[in-house]
């Protein structure tokens, strides 16, 4: 039997968010299979020094275990400093050098998993003898890329012995050899709690909004297509919509027409922001809503397209009717049982087919879906190609 090797893995979101992402998924599952996984989020910058993560950091890097998975916190000794690269070079060397004693490893004896190309060189100085990189966007059409990410993310293309990709829209965007070499890995769900979604009580901030409710459970950010959405809850006030989940009004404000939108949607008494919960509160809102949607801004150009949300099998796992703008993921692989509306009539049309009809599909055939889709068929796959490319 292949022996399971520490995963050495970065990504750029804290590991205890209110709402898992895929990495929580698939490296918890990994770590209670007898992987051993360190996660890390890179050393703290100097730029940093204002923030709250700065100010509750511990001086020198420590360990939390949570979920199977050893969580490295970053201390504030030996940040990067990005005018510098030499101190940021010394900053990575140190900050590595951290994590192979912690889990007391040689370099031929582990894998770097990165979830980002920007840990790039954190990986040229692990030395691993293995490096994956799971693709989880199209990050060569997201804000703020440049030509320093986009050499980072060609080096890992070239050196990767494992890449993977949440969709093949995601790896036809790589370079080089980078969409020949992808496994797709779709994202996935944990089925259990919204199977059992109808046990629970309605929310305490949801129960006074009136039917029919229409909900968006996610973080409400540029993705969204809100021009659209206040012009729907507009045309229609009797239906009420019902947003669960963080409000990035920074991010939304640095664009006009979505800053336009949100602040519509604002003066509307049919719309209604609930805030961030937790991933274990969700499925509660899922149950308790009539029609869950995904209501993004699709541009040929745009990342956006290319993605396959977290959300979508979350929504399926309760039954529930859900409209989706036509992310080619949901296109390829969900029309029998999610309406595609591409534009306000046909969202208007799809929305007033779930809510006298049902709509597309059945709630059997929806959970079905999700059930077929689950994170423990996904780490199954994923596990499975870790063992081929170690042994």
């Amino acid at each position: 039997m292949t022996k399971k090797i520490p995963i050495i893995a970065f990504a750029p979101h804290p590991w205890d968010e209110p709402q898992w992402m895929n990495r929580q998924h698939l490296l918890s599952r990994l770590g209670e299979r007898g992987w051993p996984i360190v996660y890390n989020t890179g050393a703290l910058s100097l730029w940093q020094r204002n923030t709250e993560k700065w100010k509750t950091a511990p001086y020198l890097s420590q360990y939390q275990q949570q979920d199977n998975v050893s969580v490295h916190i970053a201390g504030k000794a030996f940040p990067t400093w990005p005018k510098s690269e030499l101190i940021s070079n010394f900053s990575r060397q140190t900050y590595t050098k951290s994590i192979k004693k912690y889990l007391d490893v040689s370099a031929n004896s582990s894998i770097t998993l990165l979830f980002h190309p920007e840990f790039y060189p954190y990986a040229n100085y692990l030395k691993s003898k293995f490096l994956a990189l799971h693709v989880y966007d199209s990050y060569s059409g997201m804000p703020n890329w440049d030509q320093s990410m986009e050499i980072m993310l060609s080096n890992t293309v070239k050196r990767a012995d494992l890449i993977t990709a949440s969709t093949a829209s995601m790896a036809e965007s790589l370079p080089l050899n980078g969409v020949g070499k992808t496994k797709i890995l779709h994202n996935g769900v944990d089925p259990t709690p919204f199977l059992l979604a109808n046990r629970m009580p309605c929310p305490e901030d949801l129960k006074d909004i009136p039917h029919p409710r229409i909900a968006n459970l996610g973080t409400v950010n540029l993705k969204m297509d809100m021009k659209l959405i206040a012009e729907l809850a507009n045309k229609n006030p009797n239906w009420s919509w019902v947003f669960v989940g963080r409000l990035e009004e920074a991010e939304l404000n640095t664009d006009n027409e979505a800053r336009d939108g949100l602040a519509k949607c604002k003066k509307l008494s049919n719309v209604y922001f609930l805030g961030e919960k937790s991933r274990h509160a969700i499925p509660a809102y899922a149950q308790h809503i009539n029609i869950s949607t995904i209501c993004y801004r699709i541009r040929p150009d745009d990342w956006v397209i290319a993605g396959y949300p977290l959300k979508l099998n979350e929504y399926l796992a309760v039954g529930k009717p859900v409209v989706a703008s036509p992310q080619t993921a949901i296109c390829e692989y969900f029309s029998d049982v999610v309406a595609i509306a591409k534009n306000e009539s046909e969202w208007q049309l799809a929305l007033e087919h779930a809510l006298n009809t049902g709509g597309v599909g059945t709630p059997d055939q929806r959970i079905a879906t999700a059930l077929s889709n689950s994170w423990e068929k996904r780490v199954d796959a994923y596990e499975e190609w870790l063992l081929e490319m170690i042994s």
